[in-house]
């Protein structure tokens, strides 16, 4: 047995009685898992499964233990050897853990908000429980804990009320949880009932992880399909007499249902009606063994007379039936029997897809006893369709309608990995044939298809569907769900041109036998979903919210769930319709919005650790603001289409997307309607707006929803842009650069304050309001970086872009600057002097804000990141007109006299200092000195005469096209260094003294 060390992270090899105490850990297998050798060989830390590797170590130091055993590094899975001997041993190991840690990663419960109901809800639809290996994990460990996604303890087994709660999820009885009972005083039926409703990666996993269940050992043979789990049954025949072993059913809506079969399951699924509340009644005289005729049994067996005599399947011949009575009893106390079919020639039967009981109780009226028991052989083999055992170790051939899965594009993940089905790995035969393909098949290659998103729910991905299913593959699905001869052609073309996803939903859900009445005499299309929850569903009349079309789907859905009957199936359909529903953005001329629910699954991938390269960028996953939080998210590259937005190609498919705090939806619409303006000819420095969407929560009436917006993924911000290029503070060589960037922001302002016009309906004649808008929160922060990491040229630092339009506000000529200050919202550091002085806010409080900006700029360029973050904010600091300490660059005080008095602003004295201390250091910089007398007359503390917008960006274009030309003018470096560095002269040093002075008086 391998162990890690909790301390040093080397694995160590222990045999027999020397293995030390050490804790076990529980988790289901995702995309980044570490294994073996990335432990051998130091590459641990860059997967994303560290993370719970690091969690599991700290807990077991805390449990006081030194070794923990974690199935992804704990074994080699380059050994076949090592492999089955971990798999045989699997329960042991748990058995033997002084501790087991289940790691839940779909559990978020750190909100403390969250009811204890709620608590519990998460924790009921965790995957966990729908694994096949977890089952043994959860009943194996004497002592577990579980853990949320952030390792918060959610609860531990030997707790009453929480094994109660294990057992209502898992469906094994809390007297097993609790180590009370052993799982092998239980009967085969009731066993297999445990594992009926959790799913496997992998068909032949179905029977491994039931190993431990029943005590017994097997080789492992990968490729061999569903021929697993028939040698499970053969090996636990070796082992007790148990007939519950046949207790198995198959439901009559399954097209199954009747047609020969083996004596034996297909898989733990056929033990789920049935399992659970059997038991035994005696031990049969003599045990039942496997033989090449088949199962030979002792069983007696009575012909059926009646209706049951003649029922069947539509293919196959109908009867005469005879049923064999077993030593077993059902759920409702009734004795058990199966149902058989003779085969001509001899002593052989076969077993039709079904199980039943007699209605009495066997204690009051017994078996017959002319039907005494009589040596019989069951067939075990007809063949399995799909997961036959292999005949060759030949290439795999894979069906003509799934070719394309082969030879097609992969699908790149933000990984870079591909997105290829697995299925055909592992297997060595799949026949080339439609015959070969079946229900459960294709529902094995949609589990392949699908994707874990970053929440940890799966999807499959658009345009999976049209690469798996083609006419031929329909068809035949269809025919095996009704005789050939009513698999219409209208089934076919409906799935085929409108419901492939309705279709996929019914595979995965378990009820593709309801597939012609839902698609073709209903006529649901893909339209039609998402199906609405079936708890409000029948309502009497649809919730008020409902548009009139989605009424009439509302009425369909209810003749829908009516038809299911049972209410697990409505919920079975609802669950996985979201597999299928991932939104897809798209945008082109106009910004597209999505309405969605909580129980849509948004594309958004599990990023790759080192994903950005760039030096100094902001790597943490969610930026929070006074107004929004803005996540990094990586877009299944299916799930987007956003045309060209100016920033090049996003190799990497991350985007931002932003949440608004605390906001209604006519807060959401007006920012959304500021960003629309820019989306026509894609301005580069105005932050472009992707796509929005909602997500409603809720029920009835009563929808609240949260605002999300999507825009391209900045690697920082002017603050982070000045923290990560020192080595370009002073540089000559970017002036021109820098001269550029502001220009473009100066530009992006004018394009906001002179009017963008809207955009009209194609069909309207009405020409388009011009519309005037005020930013009204310029600052570092909201001036975006997005480096160019192309570019051939080191002075070329990227694009700065101006972005966070959360207080944004548009409007028509007569109101543009007939706003009072009261009740604004701004960022106080760089507000304008108007909103202390009661003054009109207009447009001009983003001049003012942006000349605060740019005079930060200066102050990086000529003295670096620490005179902008720390020198000149400790200087400018002193107390404002209500004693409270501030930051900003004015200060307000009194002028006039007596009752005449008014509030006016200054710059602050520090302020002026500090100017007259970059005005001295800027005197060999002629063009960064130019820069600072513009800057200086956007920072006049008298609104009316501060300089606009438009000035201001017709000054910046001619101090960088006068830039411009003198690096064309002198072509090499030196003589380039020279000009830009050329001192100021005396005119120039005068006009900046003048608006210097300006300032320091007030107007």
């Amino acid at each position: 047995m391998r162990l890690l060390n909790v301390s040093t992270l080397e694995l160590y090899d222990f045999t027999g009685d020397d293995v030390p105490p050490y804790a076990a850990l529980s988790h289901i297998w995702a995309n980044g898992e570490v294994s073996y050798h990335d432990i051998i060989n130091g590459d641990a830390p860059l997967k994303i499964g560290f993370r719970k590797i690091q969690h599991a170590c700290r807990q077991a130091i805390k449990d006081n233990l030194d070794w923990t055993w974690i199935d992804t590094c704990c074994v080699d899975r380059t050994s076949s050897a090592e492999t089955t001997e971990a798999i045989n041993s699997m329960y042991q190991y748990f058995r033997q853990a002084a501790w087991c840690y289940v790691f839940l990663a779909d559990v978020f419960t750190v909100d403390d908000a969250l009811s204890e109901e709620d608590r519990y809800h998460q924790l009921r639809r965790s995957k966990w429980f729908t694994r096949g290996w977890t089952l043994q994990e959860l009943i194996a460990p004497p002592r577990t804990l579980f853990f949320d996604n952030a390792w918060n303890l959610l609860g531990s087994k030997g707790c009453p009320e929480f094994d109660v709660l294990l057992s209502e999820i898992s469906g094994v009885p809390a007297s097993c949880i609790e180590g009370l009972r052993s799982p092998l005083e239980f009967n085969v039926a009731t066993r297999m009932s445990w594992a009926s409703q959790r799913r496997c990666a992998r068909k032949e996993d179905e029977a491994y992880c039931l190993l431990g269940l029943f005590d017994i050992n097997l080789p492992l043979i990968y490729g061999e399909g569903g021929r697993a789990f028939v040698r499970l049954q053969e090996e636990i025949l070796r082992t007790t007499s148990d007939q519950s072993l046949f207790m198995w059913t198959v439901d009559e809506g399954n097209p199954r249902c009747w047609k020969s079969s083996s004596v034996f399951a297909e898989s733990p699924e056929d033990f789920r009606i049935i399992g659970r509340k059997s038991h035994i009644l005696r031990e049969p005289s003599t045990p039942a063994t496997v033989t090449q005729l088949g199962l030979s049994i002792s069983l007696p067996v009575a012909p059926v007379s009646g209706r049951d005599a003649i029922y069947g399947h539509p293919d196959e011949p109908a009867g005469p039936f005879y049923e064999a009575y077993l030593n077993c009893e059902d759920d409702l106390g009734g004795v058990a029997k199966i149902y058989l079919r003779p085969v001509e020639g001899g002593n052989e039967w076969q077993r039709p897809n079904s199980f039943h009981r007699i209605a009495t109780p066997f204690q009051h009226y017994g078996i017959p006893s002319e039907y005494d028991a009589k040596d019989i052989f069951i067939k075990t083999r007809l063949g399995f369709r799909l997961h036959n055992a292999p005949t060759s170790t030949s290439t795999i051939e894979t069906p003509h309608s799934f070719s394309s899965l082969e030879i097609s594009p992969p699908i790149a993940t933000a990984q870079g990995e591909e997105l290829k089905p697995r299925i055909f790995h592992d297997m060595n035969v799949i026949q080339n044939t439609y015959s070969a393909m079946t229900i459960e098949s294709l529902e094995d290659i949609l589990y392949e298809w699908q994707v874990e998103s970053l929440v940890g729910r799966s999807f499959i991905p658009e345009g999976v569907l049209e690469k798996i299913l083609d006419r031929e593959t329909i068809k035949h699905i269809c025919g095996t769900l009704m005789p050939v001869s009513q698999a219409s052609a209208s089934l076919v073309d409906r799935v085929m041109s409108s419901s492939q996803k309705i279709f996929v939903v019914l595979i995965l859900s378990g009820l593709s036998q309801f597939t012609s009445f839902v698609i073709d005499s209903i006529g649901l299309t893909d339209e039609h979903l998402p199906m609405p929850d079936p708890k409000l569903i029948h309502s009497k009349s649809p919730p008020g919210y409902l548009k009139e079309q989605d009424s009439h789907s509302w009425s369909q859905w209810k003749i829908v769930t009516e038809t299911f009957a049972r209410k697990s199936y409505s919920q079975r359909f609802f669950e996985a319709q979201w597999q299928v529903l991932a939104p897809v953005f798209k945008t082109k001329h106009l910004v597209s919005h999505l309405n969605l629910t909580a129980n849509h699954i948004l594309p958004y991938l599990k990023q790759h650790l080192g994903q950005s390269a760039t030096v100094g960028a902001e790597d943490d996953q969610v930026r929070n603001g006074s107004f929004s939080d803005i996540r990094k998210v990586v877009i299944h590259p299916n799930h987007y289409s956003f045309g060209d937005y100016g920033l090049g190609k996003n190799t990497n498919n991350v985007f931002a997307v932003k949440r608004l705090h605390a906001v209604d939806r006519m807060q959401f619409e007006l920012e959304r309607e500021a960003l629309t303006q820019f989306r026509e000819g894609r301005p580069r420095h105005i932050v472009q707006l992707l796509a929005t969407y909602e997500v409603r929560t809720g029920g009835g009436n009563d929808l609240f929803a949260d605002y999300y917006m999507i825009f391209p993924w900045a690697d920082g911000t002017l603050r982070s842009f000045w923290g990560s290029q020192k080595a370009h503070v002073g540089d000559v060589a970017i002036i021109p650069w820098l001269l550029r960037q502001c220009l473009e922001l100066a530009k992006a302002l004018e394009l906001i304050h002179e009017g963008r016009s809207g955009f009209p309906h194609e069909s309207s004649e009405i020409e388009p309001v011009p519309r005037y808008g005020r930013h009204g929160d310029v600052k570092p922060t909201n001036i975006l970086w997005f480096p160019n990491n192309e570019a051939s040229e080191t002075n070329d630092l990227g694009s700065l872009v101006l972005g966070d339009f959360g207080l944004a506000r548009f409007h028509r000529r007569d109101s543009r600057s007939n706003l009072t200050s009261t009740d604004i919202p701004r960022s106080m550091t760089y507000s304008a002097p108007e909103f202390s002085t009661q003054g009109r806010i207009s447009r001009s409080v983003d001049i003012w804000a942006l000349g605060c900006v740019f005079l930060e700029f200066i102050t990086w360029f000529l003295e670096g990141e620490q005179a902008v973050t720390e020198t000149f904010p400790d200087l400018r600091c002193s107390r404002d007109s209500y004693g409270f300490i501030s930051d900003t660059f004015f200060e307000v005080f009194e002028k006039g006299k007596g009752t005449e008095k008014y509030p006016t602003a200054r710059l602050k004295p520090r302020v002026q200092d500090w100017i007259e201390r970059l005005h001295r250091g800027s005197t060999q910089y002629w063009y960064i000195h130019k820069f600072l007398a513009l800057t200086l007359r956007m920072l006049d503390t008298d609104p009316l005469t501060r300089i606009r917008a438009s000035k201001v960006a017709f000054e910046m274009e001619d101090l960088h096209r006068k830039c411009l030309r003198d690096m064309i003018s002198f072509p090499t470096r030196s003589s380039r260094a020279s000009k830009l560095i050329e001192p100021v002269g005396h005119k120039t040093s005068s006009i900046l003294r003048n608006v210097l002075r300006r300032s320091m008086f007030g107007p």
